[in-house]
């Protein structure tokens, strides 16, 4: 059993694909583990829409975590109502908090996105960097993040921000690097839609679990306290395709299409690494597991 982690914890978005994750893990640890999730099928992960007061505040009180770890949200999508990210990611943060001060919880674990810093000015953007979110994804997420502040100074939660980048691993079937490994198995055609000179940031699944559990740490040292959770260094996205095609030895052809202005954000790190001792695994370890996985997938 970890020492530093509660015994009894709540987790919103239990059902996810990063709570599934953190969710087994602590488990594993021997933890009492309850999960909220608007697709909760009974049992230990209820079903609960966190916009709902009455409904989170029910859940909450009958189940009176030491320790809620919120990680429910609207992520970006295609063809969403806007309002939704209102609703689920500021208005059900809010909920969170509000039923946490009524019951008397005083920890809470909150998962942010780099999306609240916007643009970058400057790289690796540190959490010192100006937060400009570019998005009502990041710009809801922001707003849940004040709320944490709030209910810190004011009500005495105890709260710790974790801002992540992207986020891959099992379970998670988007994004550049599923994409690229499938169609890599599948010794399929790879294309680059910029010019393949994107820098980006993104964390394997165990080590964002990890990050989240190195947390709870802090409660004994802060109030409120927020930190930038990635690779800390600048992936490659041309490079990171070649390390794929060598990984599955596959015969895909890797094309460049420069139909896309290249991105170029990702963390500095120092704070968490000096702080919760947090330090990711080499990138291409990361990305053989997530192969070998979906290989057998």
């Amino acid at each position: 059993m970890l020492k530093d982690i509660s015994k009894k914890i709540l987790i919103t978005g239990a059902d996810g694909f990063l709570g599934s994750h953190l969710s087994k893990r602590l488990l594993d640890e021997g933890c009492e583990v309850y999960g909220i999730d608007n697709t909760g099928n009974g049992g230990r992960i209820e079903r609960c829409d966190v916009g709902n007061f009455s409904e989170v505040f029910g859940i909450m009180k009958k189940i009176n975590p030491e320790l809620v770890i919120h990680l429910a949200a609207v992520l970006p999508k295609e063809k969403i109502e806007e309002s939704l990210y209102y609703q689920v990611n500021a208005k059900g943060t809010y909920n969170i908090l509000s039923a946490m001060k009524k019951i008397g919880i005083k920890k809470i674990i909150f998962t942010s996105t780099m999306n609240v810093y916007g643009n970058p000015e400057y790289l690796p953007v540190d959490e010192k960097h100006p937060l400009a979110p570019t998005n009502t994804y990041g710009l809801t997420k922001l707003m849940a993040e004040s709320l944490c502040k709030f209910f810190s100074d004011y009500y005495g939660i105890k709260t710790v921000v974790l801002r992540f980048s992207g986020i891959f691993g099992p379970g998670r079937k988007n994004g550049a690097i599923y994409n690229f490994i499938n169609q890599a198995l599948a010794n399929q055609t790879i294309k680059i839609f910029s010019d393949g000179s994107d820098l980006w940031d993104s964390i394997y699944v165990d080590d964002a679990v990890e990050a989240i559990i190195s947390a709870e740490k802090l409660f004994d040292k802060s109030n409120f306290d927020f930190f930038n959770i990635g690779y800390g260094k600048g992936i490659n996205i041309f490079e990171t395709a070649e390390k794929i095609l060598n990984l599955t030895r596959s015969k895909s052809q890797l094309v460049i299409e420069k139909k896309q202005t290249p991105v170029k954000f990702y963390f500095d790190i120092s704070k968490a690494e000096k702080i919760l001792n947090f330090k990711p695994k080499d990138f291409k370890i990361s990305l053989n597991n997530f192969i070998n996985y979906l290989k057998n997938d």
